[in-house]
């Protein structure tokens, strides 16, 4: 039974993606700020694969719609990809940009979190 539930509870966040994040304390923020998404594979040659963390997404509050900001800088901190997404999984097209290392930037909210990732062709 919880199994159903599950799998209907990420259907409907793939298919609505109409969840906010859960509300709570500071030390709960900056505990889910340490683990917002998860980016595969790396290092990446085409596409990278970026997972928020379902966990941060509550079916209880559907008043907001989910809105992340997505960045990307070099190594020099030019931006080189700016994007908003409302969904909590999502691919981004690298091969377009040259070998080397990235940071990649996803605010959510009043969470910011960011991650290295090296670009391999």
């Amino acid at each position: 039974m919880k199994a159903t539930v599950l799998l209907g509870l990420v259907i409907l966040m793939t298919l609505n993606s109409s969840f906010s994040l859960k509300k709570g304390t500071p030390e709960d923020k900056a505990k889910a700020n340490e683990k917002t998404f998860s980016v595969l594979p790396n290092p990446v040659n085409n596409f990278l694969e970026v997972k928020m963390n379902q966990s941060l997404i509550s079916e209880k509050d559907t008043s907001q719609k989910l809105v992340i900001q997505v960045l990307i800088t070099n190594q020099k901190g030019i931006m080189v990809y700016s994007s908003t997404k409302s969904v909590y999984q999502f691919s981004i097209f690298t091969g377009g940009l040259p070998g080397g290392e990235y940071e990649i930037t996803c605010k959510v909210n009043e969470m910011v979190s960011k991650q290295n990732f090296t670009v391999k062709h």
